[in-house]
């Protein structure tokens, strides 16, 4: 039994650890074309895992005196355990990918507004100029001694200002859904510490060998304060293939292998 409560102790003290250090390191770069590799099945359990969090199913077992009960709880720990991993695992890779794409797009509007700033330069000389140059001399409307812009490339910079503005615009409105999902995804990776961390330690307890260890309640496991943890990975996974549509359209199949294994 010493034994035993060592073996959980040092294995809580070593997710604590993993996590602690996942928290201040920096997130791993991720292309869209990175995301399907690094998820693990999910998908295909989604029934099972809402069916072992569903307090009917414990009672069911008939009791903590009915035939196999703690046996048949501690493999539902242990598959809990397993799928809470791997949906914080999921939440993570897509996080990650939020991470990279918000990054890489801010730079893009960084440099994309000191772009249109300069255009907005130009168009200002460009109009100084225009309003300095003599009037057409002769009948042919040819300009003497006229400036180097002419109202024509004015008129090309105009629009390749609307152009630009149009994109930028664009870009923001990707920034903020960027933004949002970040918060959303952390958020629940956040929610989702705490649970595991009770479903890795519980599934260590031999509840078999030891019948006066009391036998957690399996609902337990699927809410963090007052977060339903199946519901918000719903949400995020809803709200991930609505973030991939619109930053890449033309990745329907992409988009379709990460949503079958979420």
């Amino acid at each position: 039994m010493i034994l035993a409560i060592a073996v959980v102790l040092v294995s809580a003290l070593a997710l604590s650890v993993r996590l602690f250090l996942a928290r201040w390191a920096r997130f791993m770069e991720r292309s869209v074309e990175e995301i399907g590799p690094f998820l693990t099945m999910v998908n295909d359990y989604a029934d099972e895992i809402e069916l072992r969090l569903d307090p009917r199913w414990q009672r069911e077992l008939g009791g903590p005196s009915g035939p196999g009960y703690r046996d048949a709880v501690h493999r539902a720990i242990r598959f809990l355990k397993e799928m809470v991993g791997r949906e914080r695992q999921n939440v993570l890779v897509l996080n990650e990918y939020a991470r990279t794409e918000h990054s890489d797009t801010l730079r893009l509007a960084r440099a994309a507004a000191a772009g249109l700033q300069q255009m907005r330069a130009e168009q200002r000389q460009m109009q100084r100029e225009l309003q300095r140059a003599p009037q057409p001399a002769g009948a042919e409307g040819d300009w003497a001694a006229g400036p180097d812009a002419t109202p024509e490339q004015l008129i090309e910079l105009e629009q390749a200002i609307l152009v630009e503005i149009e994109h930028r615009e664009m870009t923001l409105r990707h920034l903020e859904a960027l933004k949002n999902f970040i918060a959303l995804s952390g958020w629940l990776l956040s929610a989702m510490r705490w649970p595991l961390w009770k479903l890795t330690v519980c599934s260590l307890v031999p509840y078999e060998k030891w019948p006066l260890v009391p036998v957690p309640r399996l609902a337990s496991f699927g809410r963090s304060g007052e977060i339903h943890l199946t519901e918000a990975f719903k949400n995020v996974k809803t709200a991930g293939m609505e973030l991939i549509d619109l930053l890449h359209p033309c990745a329907g199949v992409l988009r379709d292998e990460i949503e079958s294994q979420m």
